[in-house]
């Protein structure tokens, strides 16, 4: 996971640590990468929208977040906000998350993370 909070409130200083964590703990859980990281989400979804329920709302629109894992070639991912993810090959340089920038969370009920991308891993090729 990578992410970053912008215009960060006190009450929120554990949000990103106890999100990486619950990320961490419930991909572990899952079998196959795509689908664990699928449950991970619907988990952090679930949490987030937990957090929104009870009025800490600060983060909206301040989070950018990307949850990565890469197994052998294959590659899954999910983000949310400003963050981007490049993929670095020979002379060339590609957002592989621009197709989830513009699609935004979804309100009611809340979901940060609402897609996967999926793709191969080639040798040599940097995230």
């Amino acid at each position: 996971m990578v992410s970053e909070l912008k215009n960060a409130v006190p009450q929120d200083s554990r949000l990103l640590p106890n999100l990486a964590s619950l990320l961490k703990q419930e991909y572990f859980f899952g079998a196959l990468p795509e689908s664990a990281l699928k449950m991970a989400l619907k988990k952090a979804n679930c949490f987030l929208f937990g957090r929104a329920k009870l009025g800490n709302v600060n983060w909206l629109g301040n989070m950018s977040v990307t949850a990565l894992c890469l197994k052998d070639n294959d590659l899954y991912f999910s983000k949310n906000g400003k963050i981007k993810v490049l993929l670095l090959r020979p002379s060339q340089i590609t957002d592989i998350g621009k197709t989830l920038e513009a699609e935004d969370f979804e309100p009611y009920p809340l979901k940060v993370f609402t897609n996967i991308v999926s793709g191969k891993f080639l040798e040599g090729d940097k995230i």
